[in-house]
């Protein structure tokens, strides 16, 4: 095989890969968008968890994105590739920047400090602009979905999140 041949061929496997949206990791490629009221949602945690069956019990690792100021997102694997695992997947939502049960652990937290403290002061600052950045969102259910990835990805995994 001269190089001019062997060149072609490598041309050729990465332009199918390109095409069927998959990486050299075996992943396929996700995209999608979160809105409410038909509107983006930024700073929304998408994590889509494959869903195993009696063949594959561990089909391989969760993805998750992050929605940015359109609402886009795109997946990576827990271990940093870009995309997902074919197939059946539960896809959950939460907000990025605050985790599930930060606003119950500050309250305790609060509780706890002595009265008049500055540790108390500080903490019941952080609280009130945890709950400040709540309050100014929409009040959103953000319910588990079902999606399934085709082998050659997706950019329509598309998600409307209700009140």
């Amino acid at each position: 095989m001269n190089f001019q041949k062997g060149g072609t061929w490598v041309a050729f496997v990465i332009m199918v890969i390109s095409f069927t949206g998959c990486d050299f990791s075996g992943n396929a490629k996700v995209s999608g968008k979160v809105t409410f009221s038909g509107e983006p949602v930024e700073n929304v945690r998408v994590i889509f968890t494959p869903v195993g069956g009696r063949e594959n019990l561990n089909p391989g690792p969760y993805s998750m994105g992050v929605t940015d100021a359109e609402g886009k997102f795109y997946l990576k694997t827990r271990d940093g590739e870009q995309g997902a695992v074919a197939g059946k997947h539960k896809v959950g939502f939460g907000w990025a920047d605050i985790e599930f049960d930060e606003i119950q652990s500050f309250r305790d937290m609060v509780e706890e400090a002595d009265e008049g403290s500055e540790e108390r002061a500080m903490l019941q600052a952080k609280l009130d602009e945890i709950t400040g950045r709540m309050a100014s969102r929409p009040k959103i259910r953000f319910g588990v979905f079902e999606a399934d990835i085709p082998l050659s990805g997706t950019d329509q995994a598309n998600f409307e999140l209700t009140d």
